[in-house]
């Protein structure tokens, strides 16, 4: 079993969609994709639900 980090992509589940994304805790706690066309999802304290789905173990493409 794996769990989730903040040096890995995990697979999330907010507001009812999936999202991958890297945890960050600092400065703020964040999604931050690995892509950086995106923006990161800013996640405040009371606000929406947040599910682990799953810990991201391999990719067919490469990351860049």
């Amino acid at each position: 079993t794996l769990s989730p980090s903040s040096a890995a992509s995990d697979v999330y589940k907010r507001q009812g969609e999936y999202t991958v994304k890297r945890l960050c805790t600092h400065p703020v706690f964040q999604l931050v994709p690995m892509n950086p066309d995106f923006p990161p999802i800013i996640l405040h304290d009371g606000g929406d639900e947040l599910e682990v789905f799953g810990v991201v173990t391999f990719s067919i493409n490469g990351f860049q």
